[in-house]
């Protein structure tokens, strides 16, 4: 681990590539790179930013003025009380006709309504002066003018897409040129530890939340957290070459005892990106996020300070971007959290919590997260220290004011803020805590739903906070003349109708309010895999275009269909083609199924509505 090669290398001869000058070029190969990327998706950018909401949505958290915030806050204190029986006003109109405002009351139930309005009229009387928005620019995604190319990228093939594939190897291609260029890994074995250097920025530029990539592309972190994780497993490989091959040359020389001696802070850098490398393991990452979290911080910092230490000569610019990188996402961080007081509810039927956070209005794009911390021992001893990611269910400066969240119990920290939420001894009808919620992070990006003719939103399970949120931001725009939005298909599917029960308000309401925008058209969809208990009660009590349905979703009829109504829509209304987005959040079998509908879907269908574009599926990286 010499900071120099053996005697005798050809890479130091004059005239001869350094090692120095080969990760120059590759890493102003990479910055190449990203200035084609930014192009790439620059149109995109351009189209979002001719939007003034661009500039006050996604970027941090703020307190705005919503409508009616106090009648919010009671509402939801006493959201688990009984409501009075009323099913003597529902009523059923043809399915040609429009729902008004008062032709439904909201179903009659003693569960828990998660994100109800306080009146649909609050809304309508919000929207009475709105329609001379400005409706966003929209530009066709490129692979809708080759959408046979789009269906091979969008194979899958152990667990990625062929595209994603086809990135990891084009960067595995580039550290190979970088490792074996004009050198041989026997005789010159520090060029593998400038790899390793030279990648360290990357590695952290691709893995803090508030990235300069993710600012320069749109593509949010959670989407580039694939290429994190490459880069570091390269990096460990990296490592094993740079290692083994000295401690082979100190033992051809036996000078093994004297060598580790002088290159102790070599070993201690190694030995902390082992360290990284089995605590990353995906197992310990999904089930220990914890212990993930730990390994991650404490073996950076080793890193850091042993490659430091190591090659103090050239490693110096390569720690310090780094812990500029650092440093500048922890300010971000700090600048985008929020302290305030959260009420818990329990929703038993979808086995999770129900968290609304009053006096944050605005701020987040439909789709977003935040990364929640709760401050009590409720969640554990140490759990207070865990921020973990949830999608906000809301729109964002809603007229009822606050954010609101649907935590799913899927471990020991959810399960602690569900019993929680259920321990309402001392509080009533509620439970009431301190929270830092940070963000917001993700969502679409430079991708703006509201431009496309038709939106197809498939979710499964929680994942159906991802849906409301970006329902309500199209019907919000739409209302404001700020939205294309001529079509919207609402897929969700769950175990159990019960496990609907808690959102049919919110259905109901929100259907209500895509009456009073001309031209839309609305049909939310709920498909129950298991058990048919409460079915038959929840159809008497909906509307005609929210269904209730048994069995999986056939989802490539289900797009066909979007696909022929965004279609005539586009011809009744003359409206200019915007294309069609799909927007997908759940587990993963359903997100395959996703991807095998948009394969299946005829390339003449989506031809005719020119554009045709996806969001994938929402994950949280680590």
């Amino acid at each position: 681990m010499s900071s120099g090669p053996p005697s005798g290398s050809s890479f130091s001869q004059a005239g001869r590539l350094t090692n120095d000058d080969m990760l120059y070029y590759v890493d102003m190969s990479l910055v190449g790179v990203l200035g084609l990327v930014t192009l790439i998706y620059l149109p995109r950018t351009i189209a979002r930013y001719t939007h003034i909401s661009a500039f006050r949505e996604g970027w941090v958290l703020l307190r705005g003025n919503p409508h009616y915030p106090q009648a919010r806050i009671k509402r939801v204190a006493k959201d688990k009380e009984p409501t009075t029986p009323n099913t003597s006003r529902t009523q059923y109109l043809p399915a040609d006709r429009s729902v008004s405002a008062d032709t439904f009351s909201p179903p009659s139930s003693t569960t828990t309504h998660i994100n109800r309005t306080p009146t649909i009229k609050a809304h309508l009387l919000n929207s009475k002066n709105r329609g001379s928005g400005k409706p966003p620019a929209h530009v066709p995604g490129y692979l809708s003018y080759v959408p046979t190319l789009g269906r091979i990228l969008d194979y899958h093939i152990l667990g990625y897409r062929l595209g994603q594939l086809i990135v990891l190897a084009a960067y595995l291609a580039v550290i190979c040129v970088a490792l074996f260029y004009k050198s041989s890994p026997v005789t010159n074995v520090s060029r593998a530890g400038f790899v390793v250097m030279s990648q360290m920025p990357i590695v952290f530029a691709l893995g803090t939340k508030n990235s300069v990539i993710a600012a320069l592309t749109g593509i949010s972190y959670e989407q580039l957290n694939f290429v994190h994780r490459w880069v570091g497993q390269l990096m460990f490989i990296a490592a094993l070459f740079h290692v083994v091959g000295w401690l082979v040359m100190w033992t051809k020389y036996g000078i093994v005892h004297q060598a580790v001696k002088g290159n102790v802070w070599g070993l201690v850098a190694f030995s902390a990106l082992c360290f990284l490398a089995l605590g990353s393991h995906s197992w310990i990452r999904a089930k220990l996020y914890t212990l993930f979290w730990h390994t991650h911080i404490i073996g950076l910092l080793a890193m850091m300070i042993g490659v430091w230490k190591h090659q103090p000569t050239v490693a110096v610019p390569y720690v310090a971007t780094c812990m500029a990188l650092y440093g500048a996402d922890q300010l971000a961080r700090l600048a985008k959290s929020r302290l305030r007081k959260a009420i818990l509810t329990p929703v038993p039927e979808l086995g999770c919590t129900h968290v609304y956070i009053p006096h944050v209005d605005q701020g987040w794009a439909a789709g977003q997260h935040v990364r929640l911390r709760v401050l009590s021992f409720g969640v554990g001893l140490f759990g207070w220290t865990e921020a973990h990611p949830f999608t906000i269910a809301n729109a964002s400066n809603d007229a009822s004011g606050g954010l609101s969240l649907v935590c799913k119990r899927a471990g020991d920290w959810t399960s602690g803020l569900y019993r929680m939420a259920s321990d309402k001894s001392k509080e009533g009808d509620h439970r009431n805590v301190y929270v830092l919620v940070e963000g917001p992070y993700g969502g679409p990006g430079n991708t703006v739903i509201p431009s496309f003719s038709g939106v197809m939103l498939v979710l499964g399970g929680s994942g159906i906070t991802f849906g409301t949120s970006v329902l309500e931001d199209i019907i919000a725009k739409s209302l404001d003349g700020a939205a294309r939005t001529l079509c919207v298909y609402f897929v969700w599917v769950v175990q159990h109708p019960s496990a609907a029960d808690p959102h049919l308000s919110s259905f109901v309401e929100i259907v209500q309010r895509a009456a009073a925008v001309p031209n839309l058209k609305l049909t939310l969809s709920v498909f129950y895999t298991r058990g048919s208990d409460k079915a038959f009660a929840l159809r008497t009590r909906l509307p005609p275009n929210i269904q209730i349905r048994s069995g999986r979703p056939d989802l490539g009829k289900e797009l066909e269909e979007v696909l022929r109504v965004t279609r005539m829509s586009i011809i009744s209304t003359q409206a200019s083609k915007g294309g069609v987005i799909l927007a997908g959040c759940g587990p993963e079998g359903l997100i395959s199924n996703i991807y095998t509908a948009k394969a299946e879907a005829s390339t003449q269908a989506q031809r005719e509505v020119v554009d045709w574009s996806y969001i994938p599926s929402k994950t949280f990286g680590w």
